[in-house]
């Protein structure tokens, strides 16, 4: 019995260049979309006279959370390494809350490690001075995603209007 014959080397080699041209189309065409998909976000958020509230929600849009008091009144702002940290130390503060709030929509999550999370949330909040965010707890938790943008823009405990009035809107 004689195995198959090989196929020629131009032919493997077409195959492979084939190949090679679909792998790269398809990156190509995520690529594309991702840059669609952004410059649409943006010309959406910029013109929100044309567009409305579609790129952005009402709580987001008319939020007051992060605006310091009334001008003359704002204290002093601290050194540029100060106002460094705290933007990274804010980061890290709704990273937190994020993944708290999203810890609390699980059923088999523990209360030691929710505990842990609300402790961690203090912590970051007292080295910025500011008081520790509230806790989330979605209503529904099929609607969680959409209940949690009012909740953040609440700022109930006023959060983020310390971190304004402490630094600046930007931390």
């Amino acid at each position: 019995m004689r195995g198959a014959a090989a196929r020629p080397f131009a032919s493997r080699v077409r195959h492979a260049i084939a190949f090679v041209a679909i792998v790269w189309g398809v990156a190509a065409t995520f690529v594309a979309f991702e840059v669609i998909a952004l410059g649409g976000f943006g010309l959406a958020s910029s013109f929100r006279t044309v567009f409305g509230d579609i790129a952005l929600s009402p709580a987001v849009t008319q939020s007051t959370s992060c605006t310091p008091r009334a001008a003359g009144t704002a204290q002093p702002r601290p050194p540029a390494a100060a106002l460094r940290d705290a933007r990274v130390d804010a980061w890290v503060l709704g990273v937190r809350l994020g993944r708290d709030a999203v810890f609390r929509q699980l059923k088999g999550t523990k209360p030691q490690s929710l505990e842990q999370t609300v402790a961690d949330l203090g912590a970051v909040a007292g080295r910025l001075g500011v008081p520790a965010p509230s806790v989330f707890r979605p209503a529904h938790i099929a609607t969680a995603n959409t209940e949690f943008v009012p909740f953040v823009e609440s700022d109930a405990n006023q959060t983020a209007h310390r971190l304004a009035e402490i630094f600046s809107a930007d931390v």
